[in-house]
């Protein structure tokens, strides 16, 4: 299946938004609760609506990714962040479909996917946005020097790094958008 990643979709909008990604989560907690850690099928069941029969069926397959709900919400804001493990690449298109779903909310919705493997070794960092009824992207990546030894100090510079890529990468996003404004960014 190859190395995770993790994928943190940070979305800012309006409050319609911001209620409908607090009841993802609120649903993915609960699903948690009933179906266990690493159910590849609940992405598939809460976000895309699909039946618990195709929804399994899908789960399985091989040329399907494996995306799976991690609860972070004690740490982000469940109304602006879903926290989502995924193998064999990021979460792209699942960032792109929520896209779709949320500009129907709010044409002016903003999401954003920052992700990294399990490695440590990279931070990406994508926005995503509709202009002209089209989706338009910005992305970021950099590379992180991982030390010998993984110490409480290389996590927070980590963090660090991933705060500083992020805000890069809204700096692109405002430069290229004059439509977006500071208290977009999350």
């Amino acid at each position: 299946m190859g190395a995770s990643v993790t994928n943190r979709l940070i979305i800012s909008g309006n409050e319609q938004v911001h209620n409908f990604v607090k009841a993802l989560n609120e649903q993915f907690i609960e699903d948690y609760k009933i179906n266990g850690f690493q159910n590849n099928s609940s992405v598939r069941r809460i976000i895309y609506g699909h039946p618990p029969e195709i929804a399994e069926r899908l789960s399985k397959s091989q040329d399907t990714k494996g995306v799976h709900f991690i609860d972070d919400t004690k740490w982000r804001p469940i109304e602006t962040t879903i926290s989502l493990i995924s193998w064999g690449g990021d979460a792209k298109e699942l960032q792109d479909y929520l896209l779709a779903i949320l500009s129907r909310l709010d044409p002016w919705v903003l999401v954003c996917n920052q992700h990294s493997t399990e490695y440590l070794s990279s931070i990406s960092t994508r926005y995503l946005l509709m202009s002209d009824l089209a989706p338009e992207e910005i992305k970021t990546y950099i590379e992180v020097k991982v030390p010998n030894v993984e110490t409480d100090a290389f996590f927070k510079r980590f963090e660090n790094i991933e705060i500083k890529e992020r805000k890069k990468a809204f700096k692109l996003v405002k430069e290229k958008f004059n439509w977006i404004a500071d208290n977009m960014y999350r």
